[in-house]
């Protein structure tokens, strides 16, 4: 007979889990407001290549090696955004960087999947702890 052991703590990986992003309308809409245009498609791809690469050099967003989670992030906008405009001075695609920084640090970027809070309320009542891990 297998006894079943009940979980105790629950942990999950924030993005594309319990929350969601749009990330080429973001990007879009953001770069736009400082003067430039990007391709959606192109961003996409960009951006998974880039986050890939700049995981592999910098693992944990910058953490260990020094440059952080900041400079991690402008280090992606610049990469994406050069990609297509090569000519942008590093000061616009700073404001471009800190802007998006800005924004996914509010509610404004991100949406709750379907059936987020009703899991998380389930949670609760059956007296399990859940901790958020992880934002990308």
């Amino acid at each position: 007979m297998i006894k079943f052991v009940r979980p105790r703590l629950i942990t999950f990986d924030v993005t594309d889990t319990l929350l969601m992003t749009n990330l080429e309308k973001h990007y879009a809409e953001i770069g736009s407001q400082h003067g430039l245009s990007i391709d959606p498609h192109k961003l996409a791809r960009s951006f998974k290549n880039n986050f890939r690469k700049l995981s592999l050099e910098h693992p944990v967003y910058g953490k260990h090696t020094g440059i952080g989670w900041k400079n991690w992030w402008r280090q992606i906008v610049h990469n994406i955004f050069k990609e297509q405009h090569n000519y942008i001075s590093d000061a616009t695609l700073d404001k471009v960087a800190n802007s998006l920084i800005k924004c996914y640090g509010t509610s404004l970027c991100w949406h709750k999947y379907p059936g987020t809070i009703e899991l998380l309320e389930y949670l609760r009542e059956k007296d399990l702890i859940w901790v958020y891990i992880k934002f990308r």
